[in-house]
């Protein structure tokens, strides 16, 4: 019995011999002699025993002579059991251009070598074998018999350097010493992939440490200092710190939207509106008294506010609510919030269930007061049908009074448990007869994906006109004017108002003068029993000139914070907690708190903070900085998929027209890349985790889900990644100890290298020796994207690889970084 790895070095020895036939024009019998008789038994090890030649498959003599009747062979072993059928060389094999190596039947592969796959699987009927194997000697087509649990049912190997580079597969399904079936069916129910998972991938990471692993601890200044920063940097859901911290960005569009709003939301006086004429219980005309109907309130309306997620939309309406509308206003109106994070079913239908059921909790809880549930107003909700019920009664059974009660609350119960038959007379009561006005906040749907976004925006409508109220929601801009002209859409009419994310520098600005203004001048902490106290004013001084007099700083948290304020206070929040950012070491020097003017954090602490948070080394898990370099499970395995995706979107961006705005088809993405993505849902892998970290924007403006995106691309993030991270030396030390690396001995070697930077307490010789670390692992990146490149070009059969290689350009950048920074 020969092993796999006795089989594989007989197998390149013949390969040596006979490739000189790739050339040739061999017939059936001269691929059967020259090149399969020794593949058999050579290579596989087949018995001669077990090896059946020309066997005969007619039901007669006549039959028997007739050379298409006869199988060229049938392999039969204890374990293994298929049969073989040689083709002349040349073009009498098939095969699309490809990087696929499973197909399914009635596909490409198929129809190109119809004649001859239909007639091994004639073959196998008669027989009852569970597969077959269809070659020239230099293509190799397995066709399982086709069952009904598999989609798939042929396995290509393109080539002898196809057969070597998957040897054990070919191994294990043609030798006579495996289950072959149980082989097969097992490469055909895995996904497609380009070549084998890396054998080793171990990170510098795994060699810390636990104690290395842990959370920095937790100075006692930023234990002080934590509530304060969560409430000044996180949600304004008070007037008081709405006062102190809104930023308007855009106070043009934003106040031709409150004031059209604010009209909306006053409830009219009494001389603009008309008497309600009908008849009461009694069945007396006359009208409701104080019920009136406002002329120019007869129709609800839609407003859309349009924006990037985090752009400062819900910020938005709280200041509307809070800031913009008087007492007199806020007491005629039902505010009705529904914040949509809360929707935890992603089924549409469940949609209007759940703002029906939000719209109850609101009414019970904040608008108790209206008494909404007490059997005397719903006996004034249900006026008219009360009156109706009572007309239908014969007079005696009216007269009952036990009766009557006790029917009529079984009526009105019943249109009460119709619950959203309920709302509608709920609103109407609200609306004519305790003449308020009715707002619903539809808030946070842009957070949620394009086709709740989009049905939302349909029973946004809807709701509006039954409850003749106003609905205010918001969008993704993008998905918003994709729909916007489109049926059913096109026939409804919405407001639509853009808003702007305000500019970083405004933003944190505000908040750090609101923060100056926290009523107590000192934060309190205690240092071993002794009371410290820590000047807002002069922590406040830091930060701020932290962020006015480094451009570099302001630089970095404009463009990786991608336009959503949301992500911006958080960065900001983990830069000031971060034990890595030092600002508790400032702090404690005495003498630079007495004298704060020019004091702040320098950019290589605030990148620290941000990159690593409260650890002590990056892990890409937690930090908020993505690592380029960490490979997926798209079939090829390279550190460089997504760096070559961002760098071709980058081109594209820069010959962008009006209409596709630097989109780029997804479709036309998978082709360009089509050497190393099998499939959409291969590149999808890829191009999800660069969608979640802002890197590429999507055509739906999506960012937790490619669902309904068909374009992309590349976002001010992903920009700013590959024009200025990507060539800064510090980022590589970073996330060198977070990179899988394939080859065992360069890994231990980089390790040592980092170890020792680690270890070294000079400040000057940590550098020197962690720019080295950098340098041997950059030098493992250019060989690695050497046999990325290798590979594609062979299986790409010599054509131009799509794209350059970028190891080169890249070191040339990050040495220069590593000399600006000497």
């Amino acid at each position: 019995m020969l092993s796999p790895d006795e089989s594989l070095k007989i197998f390149l020895e013949l390969k040596k011999e006979y490739i000189g036939f790739s050339e040739e024009d061999l017939n059936e019998t001269e691929t059967r002699l020259k090149i399969l008789d020794s593949m058999l038994t050579q290579v596989l090890g087949w018995p001669q025993s077990q090896i059946k030649a020309e066997v005969p498959l007619g039901e007669t003599e006549a039959d028997n002579n007739h050379k298409k009747l006869y199988i060229d062979y049938l392999l039969i072993s204890d374990h293994n059991n298929f049969l073989l059928e040689a083709k002349k060389t040349g073009a009498s094999i098939q095969l699309a251009n490809s990087t696929h190596r499973t197909f399914v039947r009635g596909g490409v592969v198929y129809n190109s070598n119809k004649k001859f796959l239909d007639q091994a699987k004639n073959y196998m009927v008669k027989l009852g074998t569970p597969f077959s194997l269809v070659t020239n000697g230099h293509i190799f087509i397995v066709q399982r018999m086709p069952i009904f649990e598999h989609s798939k049912n042929l396995l290509v190997f393109k080539s002898w350097d196809d057969i070597e580079s998957k040897f054990i597969d070919f191994w294990n399904i043609l030798s006579p010493y495996s289950n072959g079936i149980e082989a097969l069916d097992l490469i055909l129910n895995t996904p497609d992939e380009l070549r084998s998972p890396p054998a080793y991938r171990k990170k510098l990471y795994d060699h810390l440490q636990k104690k290395d692993k842990f959370p920095l601890a937790t100075s006692d200044i930023t234990l002080a200092i934590e509530d304060h920063l969560d409430r000044f940097f996180g949600d304004l859901n008070s007037e008081y710190l709405m006062d102190l911290c809104y930023c308007d960005p855009s106070p043009d569009i934003t106040s031709s939207l409150t004031d059209n709003l604010r009209r909306r939301l006053v409830v009219e006086p009494v001389s603009t509106v008309q008497l309600v004429s009908t008849k009461t219980v009694y069945g007396v005309d006359g009208n409701f008294g104080r019920d009136y109907l406002s002329t120019i309130s007869q129709e609800g309306t839609v407003y859309v506010l349009l924006g990037e997620v985090g752009a400062g939309k819900s910020t938005f309406l709280t200041h509307f609510y809070l800031k913009e509308l008087d007492d007199n206003i806020k007491d005629q109106l039902i505010w009705i919030r529904i914040n949509f994070l809360n929707f935890t079913d992603f089924g549409l239908e469940k949609l209007n269930s759940f703002i029906t059921s939000e719209i109850y909790k609101i009414l019970d809880s904040e608008y108790s007061h209206l008494s909404l549930t007490k059997w005397e107003i719903r006996e004034a909700i249900y006026e008219k049908e009360v009156s109706e019920f009572s007309e239908s009664l014969p007079e005696p059974l009216r007269q009952e009074k036990s009766f009557y009660i006790k029917e009529l609350y079984t009526y009105i119960m019943s249109l009460v448990n119709s619950k959203e038959e309920h709302l509608e007379k709920i609103f109407s009561y609200i609306k004519y007869k305790l003449n308020k006005n009715v707002c619903f906040v539809f808030d946070n749907i842009d957070q949620r994906p394009a086709d709740q976004q989009r049905e939302v925006l349909m029973i946004a409508y809807n709701r509006s006109k039954i409850y003749k109220g106003t609905v205010i929601t918001a969008m993704r801009h993008q998905y918003y004017y994709m729909i916007k002209g489109k049926p059913p859409f096109d026939a409804i009419s919405v407001h639509d108002y853009r808003i702007q994310a305000p500019k970083i520098r405004d933003l944190l600005e505000k908040r750090l003068e609101a923060f100056n203004k926290f009523p107590s001048k000192d934060v309190i902490y205690d240092l071993r029993g002794k009371t410290i106290k820590i000047p807002i004013e002069k922590f406040v001084r830091i930060l701020r000139n932290t962020i006015q007099n480094q451009d570099e700083v302001n630089l970095f948290f404009e463009n990786i914070s991608g336009g959503n304020m949301r992500r911006l206070l958080e960065m900001f929040k983990a830069f000031v907690l971060s034990e890595n950012s030092k600002i508790h070491e400032i702090i404690r020097i005495r003498r630079i708190v007495e004298n704060v003017d020019n004091v702040s954090v320098d950019f290589q602490y605030v990148l620290d903070s941000i990159v690593r948070e409260n650890q002590k080394f990056y892990n890409s898990e937690i930090s908020l900085i993505k690592n380029l370099f960490l490979y997926y499970n798209d079939g090829f395995y390279s550190h460089f998929s997504q760096i070559y995706i961002l760098y071709y979107l980058q081109i594209r961006s820069h010959v962008q027209t009006q209409t596709d705005k630097g989109y780029v088809d997804i479709e036309d993405v998978l082709q360009k890349f089509s050497a190393i993505f099998l499939n959409e849902e291969k590149l999808n892998s890829l191009l999800l985790p660069l969608l979640n970290e802002f890197l590429i924007d999507s055509n739906m403006g999506a960012r937790e889900s490619l669902n309904g995106t068909t374009s992309i691309r590349i976002s001010e993030v992903g920009e700013y990644y590959i024009n200025c991270l990507l060539n800064d030396w510090k980022y590589i030390s970073y996330v060198l100890i977070d990179t899988p690396i394939r080859d065992h001995e360069k890994g231990t070697k980089i390790w040592k290298k980092y170890q020792q930077s680690i270890s070294a307490e000079n400040k000057n010789f940590k550098t020197h020796l962690l720019q080295e670390a950098v340098c041997m692992f950059l030098e493992y990146l250019e060989e690695s994207e050497k046999e990325d490149l290798k590979y594609i070009l062979s299986s790409t059969e010599g054509k131009v690889v799509p794209f350059k290689p970028i190891v080169p350009e890249l070191k040339k950048q990050i040495v220069a970084s590593m000399k600006r920074d000497i």
